[in-house]
């Protein structure tokens, strides 16, 4: 039967990479034109998980090094899934420039 905590850092994981996935989305199809805070408060937001992945008892989780690259990859998803959903704003692209947008989006952000 597994642990209660080995159960609470997975779900916590699961819940940092579907903030990351929806709101890199988010941003990545809404954020031409809005308020700047929205960036800001999602990074605050994935930087509060990262760490506190990080500081997840050491008996209860994998060792700093995975933790480590699991924080570093849920930055990785925020920005990776807004660059696949920037180039929908604001009408979807043609297939032949949709690689090139968002290869663009990652370079130099969604607008």
């Amino acid at each position: 039967m597994p642990r209660t905590s080995a159960n609470g850092f997975k779900a916590l994981v699961l819940v940092a990479f579907l903030a990351a996935i929806v709101g890199g989305v988010w941003l990545g199809l809404f954020s031409c034109g809005t308020y700047a805070w929205h960036k800001q408060a999602m990074l605050w937001m994935l930087l509060a998980f990262a760490v506190a992945i990080l500081l997840w008892p050491r008996g209860r989780s994998p060792a700093i090094g995975r933790k480590s690259i699991l924080s570093l990859a849920i930055l990785g998803a925020f920005y990776f899934a807004r660059a696949l959903a920037a180039p929908f704003y604001p009408a979807p692209p043609d297939f032949g420039d949709y690689f090139r947008l968002v290869w663009l989006a990652l370079a130099t952000g969604p607008c």
